[in-house]
């Protein structure tokens, strides 16, 4: 019936016969089939018209560092049934870091902290690729996610190559979040 914000105003006073469907959790797939139509409604809403389009979409597809090649099989599959000519995915650090306007081909070192609802991620990006990544689960404390925020700073600088970690220490992370 509805997708976005009109499906969340809709969950706190819905009627009996309405099922209220959360088709992702925690970045990953719990419902094939309403994710497809989650998908099919974006587009609805995008291009005016749920009907037979008569075309296909290239689609770019933002997905967790820590994704499956299960859990890409089954987003390449939803995104084909609903309507993709092709399917490409980017990992969501990197499409984090092309936001903000870093430029990721270069060989520098860079440091971004993306704060989310329930996880954190921490991401070392250099020369278009990842070099070190690793997400923490925020808690209801804000002083103790703060905590393990940093203590999580420190663990992936540990990991990160000295020349990298030197880049990232003289122009300092990006932060990002909601």
């Amino acid at each position: 019936l509805a997708v976005g914000k009109e499906a969340e105003r809709m969950e706190a006073d819905h009627p009996k016969d309405v099922r209220i469907l959360h088709p992702l959790s925690d970045n990953v797939i719990c419902d094939f089939t309403a994710t497809e139509n989650l998908i099919r409604g974006v587009l609805c809403k995008a291009f005016g018209s749920c009907g037979t389009w008569g075309q296909k979409f290239n689609m770019l597809i933002v997905v967790p560092t820590g994704i499956t090649e299960v859990e890409k099989c089954a987003i390449r599959d939803i995104a084909c049934h609903a309507g993709a000519r092709t399917v490409n995915m980017i990992f969501a650090p990197l499409a984090t870091a092309i936001g903000l306007g870093i430029d990721i081909e270069k060989p520098d070192g860079e440091l971004v902290i993306d704060v989310g609802a329930s996880t954190t991620d921490l991401t070392t990006i250099s020369l278009f690729g990842i070099v070190e990544s690793t997400t923490i689960r925020n808690t209801s404390s804000r002083e103790e996610t703060m905590k393990k925020v940093g203590q999580a700073i420190l663990d992936i600088l540990a990991k990160t190559p000295p020349e990298l970690r030197n880049d990232i220490l003289q122009s300092g992370p990006y932060l990002v979040g909601k």
